[in-house]
């Protein structure tokens, strides 16, 4: 595997394809993956201390760019898939403690929950405090990095 590190992301081989056109010719495909850095819970503590606030505004997937997140001003929010809303609820913070009210079906029985997030240069990550019983839910936010978009 071949890694670069950039910032607080590194750049890896997602996969690649070698194509014979003949005897003589060969083609290579890479598809290339951002990923975030390891951080320690030191430094990603250190990263909320800088933090001002939550931030607002529309994050994208760090694997699925369909799927998106607009976190808006007044506390509501909407997953969007395809530019199509898909959930809307409500979040608070509490220091570092996102905690989410969604409306979302699958998640009727579940619907709130509290995370962890660290938000440093455009990258937002969020880690589980205690249980989320959304499975949606926690597989959109759990140790994912969503990715501001400008």
């Amino acid at each position: 595997m071949i890694k670069i590190a950039e910032g607080h992301s590194e750049i890896v081989i997602a996969d690649m394809e070698l194509t014979r056109a003949s005897s003589r010719r060969a083609s290579l495909s890479v598809r290339l993956k951002r990923r975030p850095l390891a951080r320690s819970a030191d430094q990603e503590g250190q990263m909320n201390a800088q933090a001002n606030d939550f931030p607002t505004g529309v994050f994208v997937h760090e694997t699925r760019p369909i799927w998106t997140l607009q976190f808006n001003d007044d506390g509501s929010y909407a997953f969007r898939v395809n530019d199509v809303v898909d959930a809307t609820g409500t979040y608070t913070i509490n220091g570092d403690r996102y905690t989410e009210d969604t409306d979302y079906p699958p998640c009727r029985q579940a619907r709130t929950a509290t995370y962890r997030f660290c938000y440093d240069h455009g990258r937002l990550v969020f880690h589980l405090v205690g249980e989320d019983n959304c499975a949606e839910r926690r597989a959109s936010l759990d140790g994912v990095t969503w990715f501001r978009q400008e």
